[in-house]
């Protein structure tokens, strides 16, 4: 078990402020409804994305729970299971 996957493998989903969400090892960009979204891959616990018109590095605080884009902090909040099972 992991910080990115469950002891089954399973994707673990965090959501970045209503910004962006981390599911699984890739980090997941809405830009727009002109402009499609992107998967970023996380390597290292980094990943290079565009925002405000240039690339820039987020960083993952895994202990924190923290996601750092431009020395600006972001909390990451686990995704529950929406839908009864």
């Amino acid at each position: 078990m992991g910080f990115y996957f469950d002891e089954n493998g399973t994707a673990i989903e965090y959501q970045v402020e209503g910004r962006w969400t981390i599911r699984g090892d890739y980090l997941q960009v809405e830009h727009g409804p002109n402009i499609p979204s992107g998967l970023y891959k996380i390597t290292n616990n980094k990943v290079k994305f565009p925002f405000d018109f240039k690339e820039v590095e987020g960083v993952v605080d895994i202990d924190k729970l923290i996601f750092s884009v431009n020395g600006v902090e972001y909390q990451m909040m686990k995704k529950t299971q929406m839908w009864p099972v």
